[in-house]
């Protein structure tokens, strides 16, 4: 609750700052269209340039979605990997076998798959590594191009800027020094946009997602080690103890493994388990 009211004050602040500027004889000199095409236009096309057209396209289709997204807790697939882990150690490979659809993380679900289809440690290990890996190149990429959007943005603003003082020094014969400083005004407008588009937009964007691909990342190690457990045939307690020491104790609504039915759960009774 105080980190959103800490929000709403900066952004308060923020806003009656626009609003003081904006304020003045000349207030519509800072909006120019022209310019913002050229800071938003330039830097998406030189974005596609530098990296590719799918790329940019993908990514602005599922920025929205992205940005929005809270991580999920990792707990709501816990309750059917434990179940499959007790069923494997018992040999029941069927049962087990026809939960793995149960699972809905794509590593998790593709690690139990391996381990039922009867592949070695070495291969699961190899091709696991290899599928995190690829899931690591593409939240990095789509990093990537946000922060070459940031890195662009202020070049255009400069672009445009340039511009327009060419256009000014152009016509300083038939201006007065009045039109002179308005022109020079409305052409320092497109640096504006682009500071305003590369630290304001750009940046937090690839901030954000920079820190929602820390902890995907730290998560998908969790799940290399929670399956390399499953295989070795640990017992599903254990499992749920190392899988709580990453996430943290489950939530209410979810079920932890018992073996007894109770949902009591100490480390004790993983030394004691056979």
């Amino acid at each position: 609750m105080i980190r959103y009211s800490v929000y709403a004050l900066l952004f308060s602040i923020f806003v009656w700052a626009c609003i003081v500027m904006l304020r003045s004889e000349h207030s519509g000199l800072f909006f120019n269209f022209p310019g913002l095409l050229i800071v938003l236009g330039g830097t998406v096309l030189t974005t596609i340039l530098s990296q590719s057209y799918e790329k940019v396209h993908a990514l602005f289709k599922q920025l929205p979605g992205m940005l929005k997204a809270s991580p999920a807790s990792g707990w709501e697939d816990s309750k059917a990997l434990l179940q499959i882990a007790d069923w494997y150690r018992r040999g029941n490979i069927r049962i087990a076998d026809r939960m793995i659809n149960s699972l809905n993380e794509p590593i998790l679900r593709y690690g139990a798959e391996l381990i039922m289809d009867r592949n070695g440690r070495e291969d699961i290990i190899r091709l696991l590594r290899w599928r995190i890996g690829t899931l690591r190149e593409k939240d990095l990429s789509e990093i990537q191009i946000i922060r070459t959007m940031a890195s662009f943005a202020p070049a255009f603003g400069m672009l445009g800027t340039l511009f327009g003082l060419v256009r000014m020094l152009y016509s300083l014969g038939d201006n007065g020094l009045d039109q002179i400083g308005m022109t020079m005004g409305f052409a320092m407008t497109t640096t504006v946009y682009g500071l305003i588009a590369a630290n304001i937009l750009f940046k937090p964007m690839a901030i954000k997602l920079e820190r929602q691909a820390k902890t995907r990342h730290a998560w998908l190690n969790v799940q290399f080690e929670t399956i390399l457990m499953v295989y070795d045939k640990k017992h599903p307690i254990l499992i749920q103890e190392y899988l709580t020491a990453f996430l943290g104790d489950a939530p209410d609504h979810q079920a932890e493994f018992d073996t007894s039915g109770d949902k009591t759960l100490s480390v004790s009774r993983v030394n004691t388990a056979s």
